[in-house]
C-alpha cells in the first residue's frame, strides 16, 4: 500500500510519494502528519512497532539514536542534492 500522493506530499524531496506506509496504530492514514510519520519510518529514523507514541516519554538513548539516525539521513541527502546558498544584502539606505 502507497501513502497518500497529495498535493502537499509531492511538494516534498525527502521521500518519495510512493513509500509504504510505517503502520502505526495510533497514526490516521489521511491524517494531516502521517506522510511525514511514513518517511521518518521510511528513512529508519524511527523504527518502533504498533504505535507511534508522540505523547511517550523518550530516553536519552532513544533521542540519541534518533538524532544519529536523522543526521545520517540528512548527511546523505546533502551530499546527493547539493544546496545552493545566496547572499542576501540588504540595499543601501
Amino acid at each position: 500500500m502507497s501513502a497518500p500522493a497529495s498535493a502537499q506530499a509531492e511538494e516534498r524531496n525527502s521521500c518519495p510519494t510512493w513509500i509504504p506506509r510505517a503502520g502505526y496504530s495510533d497514526v490516521a492514514p489521511d491524517g494531516v502528519h502521517s506522510f511525514d510519520i511514513d518517511c521518518l519510518w521510511w528513512h529508519s529514523i524511527t523504527d518502533r512497532e504498533g504505535t507511534f507514541g508522540p505523547t511517550e516519554n523518550l530516553a536519552r538513548w532513544e533521542m540519541a539514536l534518533w538524532m544519529n539516525n536523522a543526521f545520517g539521513w540528512i548527511q546523505t541527502y546533502l551530499v546527493n542534492n547539493p544546496v545552493t546558498c545566496l547572499l542576501y544584502t540588504s540595499p543601501s539606505p
